[in-house]
């Protein structure tokens, strides 16, 4: 029998059992009015309380860990924009310095000795790769490519003198040597170690250029080469093949500079006194050979003229390295002389790891990695040479006193109108090439040396 209480609030014992509602009659009875049993406030119950907990604290989590996605997202984005901005900044810089390097070359002459500033004689612009500072932290070096090794001249016998000279046994040299005449000759008949356009489709690589080359990065798709340079990054010292591709150039100049060349190629020329190579060298930071007779001391047979030389190419490697950046900008000063248009240019700008710069202990790391027994999927076990007969050297002790004369410098511009720089403009090659330039005294020996 149902329970009729002041209010009319109506319940039952089945209600009051099963819904476990409470009533307060108090609070009832001052309203007068009848309510319905869902009106009343329900029993508390700890576990839906738990529950709400939880879920709170969950949702909390959540919230936490996408504000630190975001969070983070927005840090990286912006890392990212400056980084951008470095790079930018650099590689607008390093446009600068070639345009003020280009106007001062019209301006100034080239000599064996290097760019020779008109106002500062006695301190040339060497051409030998070592670092100049400027300013607190940009750095930079020009190579006269002619003092590395062209990949477009055949000069086969010297590029075996320079395998032995970086510790590659005699047996390795037939296979590079084949294939990089194969990949630039025009023909499809393979030489004996060599490979042609179906090799390379075989091997699933890029079919061969069958022209000129036009940057060293090419020997990475040459079969054989590639082999190479895999071990030199598997076993040498980090960047060692980065360092192995920096002594070839793509230039078409015959003969080495020896005034600008790296210790590792002047070891592999005929006639220098290897127990010599490290005064010829000191003697030349501090000031470059002018004559063939100047290298008499350094020298222990005659010298091939056809092999030596002492003036630079038409050609500069510039390279732009500043303290910030991970890695350096590295373009080609291309001198034209006789073009109406334009004198020099800077092309083939592109980024270079940092330790990708030739050095002194190039030597002993590349003899240490090329001493081990090296696999490749192409056979040498019947070793063809594939030049003709050995070159004799032309030059006689008799003919090499002959020629102890200055060689002249290659680059006479034709008459052209150039204009006289202004005071503003004039400040950005000055300081540059003279007042803001100087040689970095803490970088090592085998990149930059003081002068004295």
């Amino acid at each position: 029998m149902p329970y009729k209480f002041r209010a009319n609030c109506v319940f039952t014992s089945a209600n009051l059992h099963f819904r476990d509602l409470y009533c307060d009659m108090s609070i009832v009875s001052i309203h007068h009015r009848a309510l319905k049993c869902d009106d009343l406030p329900k029993r508390h119950d700890p576990r839906a309380a738990g529950f709400i907990l939880v879920a709170t604290l969950f949702a909390i989590a959540v919230i936490a860990i996408g504000a630190t996605y975001f969070a983070s997202r927005v840090e990286g984005l912006q890392t990212a924009a400056f980084q951008q901005q470095s790079v930018t900044e650099a590689e607008r810089e390093a446009m600068s310095i070639g345009q003020a390097l280009i106007q001062a070359v019209l301006l100034n002459p080239i000599t064996e000795r290097g760019l020779v500033i008109k106002d500062a004689p006695n301190e040339p612009l060497l051409l030998d790769g070592r670092f100049y500072r400027m300013g607190d932290k940009t750095q930079i070096a020009i190579q006269d490519e002619r003092g590395l090794m062209s990949l477009n001249i055949n000069d086969d016998l010297q590029l075996r003198r320079f395998f032995s000279a970086a510790g590659l046994p005699v047996e390795r040299h037939d296979r590079l040597l084949d294939t990089l005449r194969d990949y630039v000759d025009v023909d499809d008949f393979k030489r004996l170690n060599g490979a042609e356009r179906r090799d390379y489709i075989e091997a699933k690589l890029p079919p061969p250029a069958n022209d000129f080359f036009t940057s060293r990065d090419e020997l990475r798709r040459i079969p054989g080469w590639r082999e190479l340079l895999a071990e030199l990054d598997a076993r040498g010292k980090p960047g060692a093949a980065e360092r192995f591709l920096g002594y070839f150039s793509a230039h078409r100049v015959s003969a080495i500079n020896l005034n600008t060349a790296p210790r590792l190629i002047v070891q592999s020329l005929v006639g220098i006194d290897q127990a010599r190579i490290t005064a010829l060298l000191d003697q030349r930071r501090l000031a470059p050979f002018q004559t063939v007779a100047e290298l008499g001391t350094f020298t222990n047979g005659a010298i091939d003229l056809d092999t030596i030389q002492l003036v630079g190419a038409s050609t500069w490697r510039l390279t732009y390295q500043r303290d910030d950046l991970a890695f350096l900008i590295e373009c080609r000063l291309v001198i034209t002389p006789a073009a109406s248009d334009k004198a020099a240019q800077v092309n083939e700008c592109r980024h270079r790891p940092r330790n990708s710069i030739p050095t002194d202990d190039d030597v002993e790391d590349f003899a240490r990695v090329f001493s081990t027994p090296f696999s490749t999927r192409f056979s040498l076990s019947t070793p063809v040479s594939s030049t003709g007969p050995g070159r004799a050297n032309k030059n006689s002790p008799a003919d090499f006193q002959s020629n102890a004369k200055s060689i002249s410098s290659p680059f006479s511009f034709p008459n052209r109108e150039v204009s006289q720089p202004t005071a503003d403009s004039r400040s950005l090659p000055w300081l540059i090439l003279k007042a803001g330039l100087s040689v970095d005294p803490a970088a090592p020996a085998q990149i930059a040396t003081p002068r004295p």
